[in-house]
């Protein structure tokens, strides 16, 4: 086995999808939006917007929901990897397995950046994680399609 199974990996991203829906509730609450408000931010006067309305309270959810996204950015690329070994094998050893790490590690800068914005380092980091939040969609939905596509196509009868 090359890493955790489907599975598990789904089980994974659910809980922490779950923990993280939760959390963007507590956020939204505040009338502030959920973290995509703040990751879409784009600008420190735009993120101290988002961040006025939060409140502490919001502040507070969105520092556990970053916490949690760690584990997050892991469970997806995990999820995206086991789903090309499951659904599409042949392109498991093929340049575009590398989305997966790619998109997790976007994540992670994402994730970095909305921790500074939290601890009221403004400067460039609301448009760093604006920037890395735009590119891991685009490589998560380029990534779901090359595994659709490759799962899509009938198998070689002949093993070739």
């Amino acid at each position: 086995m090359d890493g955790p199974s489907l599975e598990r990996s789904l089980a994974a991203f659910a809980a922490l999808s779950a923990m993280l829906l939760a959390l963007d509730v507590r956020m939204r609450r505040t009338g502030g939006g959920g973290i995509v408000a703040l990751e879409w931010a784009g600008s420190p006067r735009r993120a101290d917007a988002v961040l006025r309305r939060w409140g502490p309270a919001g502040r507070r959810a969105a520092l556990a929901s970053l916490v949690l996204e760690f584990g997050y950015a892991v469970s997806f690329s995990a999820l995206l990897a086991a789903g090309r070994r499951r659904f599409a094998p042949a392109s498991a050893r093929t340049p575009a397995a590398a989305l997966a790490p790619a998109a997790g590690a976007l994540d992670v800068v994402q994730t970095v950046a909305l921790l500074m914005v939290l601890a009221g380092r403004r400067g460039t980091w609301p448009r760093v994680a604006r920037w890395s939040s735009f590119t891991k969609f685009g490589v998560m939905g380029a990534d779901v399609a090359l595994i659709a596509v490759a799962a899509a196509r009938p198998s070689d009868p002949s093993g070739s």
